[in-house]
């Protein structure tokens, strides 16, 4: 398995640990409320600290500067897909003139 699969897999399961133990504590809670007036209360706090932790990987993903992290991930995708290499290709064939075929299909024609 690779590190990026096997990082996925423990947070995975981190994530999934973290659910449950809400649950079993929800569960618990409401073996011990005294009487029914308060459970429905406790199963609406409950109800949404669940929600929470369902919901806390895409906060985790919206906190915190978004914009760096997704220039990071760009800049590893080209650098781990080859994208850079086109990118110098078509320069190459855009600054020596006529006639060079680009990666996207096109031509480019220098006006003179």
């Amino acid at each position: 398995m690779r590190k990026g699969a096997a990082a996925v897999v423990t947070w995975l399961g981190d994530w999934l640990r973290d659910i449950i133990a809400v649950i079993m504590l929800a569960v618990f809670m409401e073996l011990l409320l005294p009487n029914k007036a308060m459970q429905r209360y406790a199963r609406l706090v409950i109800g949404l600290l669940i929600l929470l932790t369902i919901l806390s990987p895409i906060l985790r993903l919206l906190q915190g500067d978004f914009s760096a992290r997704l220039s990071d991930s760009v800049r590893q995708w080209e650098a781990g897909s080859g994208t850079q290499d086109i990118k110098s290709a078509n320069a190459a064939g855009h600054s020596e003139g006529c006639g060079k075929s680009l990666a996207s299909g096109g031509t480019v024609k220098q006006q003179h």
